[in-house]
């Protein structure tokens, strides 16, 4: 309880400052805290069902705890169901990453002018919202790859995505936090060793939490992204 509990505070923290989000036209009012945990619940509980929009958390500090969560998730799933790329890897051609159940694009920037932006953009919003890609491995043809997988994305970045008010793939979420009001090395060092390791089970419990959290009744995985307060401040 005591390992789950840290867990759940990690993700309550980053999560706070936005607090809500808003969906459909009628901006029903959605706890950020529990949506993270049903994105995350997704690949472990129905990994054949795509969850067709994705999170993306912004803190201009760094060590505040991102890259922890997504360890932990990723050594549940297994590394060979969940891999971090850069954004260059993801609109490169090859597109290995699809065969995985969850993917982070880590410390994402797209960098240029507005329309270079957009056009990277274009290219980034249907690996949220397809099942079938096209892929290119080195030397060989172009070729359809089936992907049901689900995607994360975290930047140190206000400008990273050149997006509009009426965004609907990426529900986006600024931590506004330091690492102190995460709780510093006296929270941390109890999720990492000295070594650099997630400590003793914590894995396993986390593993064990969201294959059998009950997925909220207001999430939908097909459904558009919520709006949040960060997503004005990116646009």
């Amino acid at each position: 309880k005591a390992e789950l509990e840290l867990f759940k505070t990690l993700i309550r923290r980053l999560t706070e400052n936005e607090g809500i989000g808003f969906k459909g036209k009628k901006k029903e009012e959605i706890q950020l805290y529990d949506y993270v945990l049903d994105h995350l619940s997704m690949p472990f509980q129905q990994p054949g069902n795509k969850v067709r929009s994705g999170v993306v958390f912004h803190s201009e500090e760094f060590q505040v705890g991102k890259n922890t969560f997504f360890q932990i998730v990723q050594e549940g799933l297994g590394l060979d169901n969940c891999t971090v790329i850069t954004p260059e890897e993801a609109i490169a051609r090859e597109r290995t990453f699809l065969e995985n159940q969850l993917v982070l694009i880590d410390e994402i920037l797209i960098d240029g002018d507005y329309k270079k932006k957009i056009s990277t953009l274009n290219i980034l919003k249907p690996l949220m919202t397809n099942e079938l890609h096209s892929s290119r491995p080195l030397f060989k043809n172009w070729r359809q790859v089936f992907s049901t997988c689900g995607f994360m994305a975290f930047t140190n970045h206000k400008e990273a995505l050149a997006v509009k008010k009426t965004e609907a793939r990426y529900t986006m979420i600024d931590v506004n936090k330091t690492r102190d009001e995460m709780g510093g090395d006296e929270f941390f060092n109890n999720i990492w060793t000295p070594e650099g390791k997630i400590r003793e089970t914590i894995v396993n419990v986390v593993k064990h939490f969201l294959l059998n959290r009950e997925i909220s009744d207001n999430f939908d995985p097909k459904s558009p992204s919520l709006k949040t307060k960060f997503l004005e401040v990116m646009a």
